[in-house]
């Protein structure tokens, strides 16, 4: 009897495995989101950052924190974007010091932007983070311009 709990239990460790996926699971897990840990798949990648703009095209799932901005106050800063995504799903989120989490772009292929647009980021005094996080092996464009903080490169 012993033998076949452990058989049965094998086998559905090893399916559920094999039908889950950590990278796209951490999608829409706000715990591991606004941890100070990166977790990703970076496969085809060309980035480049040039003073305050960071552009590139990445296939990605995970997360990983592309910026940063210590701020010695709560303000309004502006971020000009173009965001595209042609496989999966892809979203920038905003990590705030006291760890909360505000989605500033979600967008899939099905969601199109064609045109560069402009987000205020509400920063808090302290040290703030915007992360890329990605399911579905997501490919992504993207071109950000933050006049203020510092980026880093996806797998950086």
């Amino acid at each position: 009897m012993k033998k076949l709990v452990s058989i049965v239990v094998i086998a559905l460790v090893v399916l559920t495995g094999c039908s889950s996926n950590y990278m796209s699971s951490i999608y829409n897990d706000e715990e591991k989101l606004v941890s100070e840990t990166n977790s990703y798949n970076l496969n085809e990648s060309d980035q480049k950052i040039e003073e305050q703009k960071f552009s590139g095209t990445v296939e990605f799932e995970g997360m990983d924190t592309i910026w940063t901005f210590n701020s010695e106050e709560d303000t309004e800063i502006d971020m000009k974007y173009l965001f595209k995504v042609t496989r999966g799903k892809a979203k920038l989120v905003l990590i705030t010091p006291d760890e909360s989490l505000i989605t500033m772009i979600e967008t899939s292929k099905n969601s199109e932007l064609k045109d560069y647009a402009v987000n205020k980021i509400p920063v808090k005094k302290g040290l703030n983070r915007i992360r890329l996080v990605a399911a579905n092996n997501a490919k992504i464009e993207f071109d950000i311009n933050i006049d203020y903080g510092t980026f880093d490169e996806l797998g950086m």
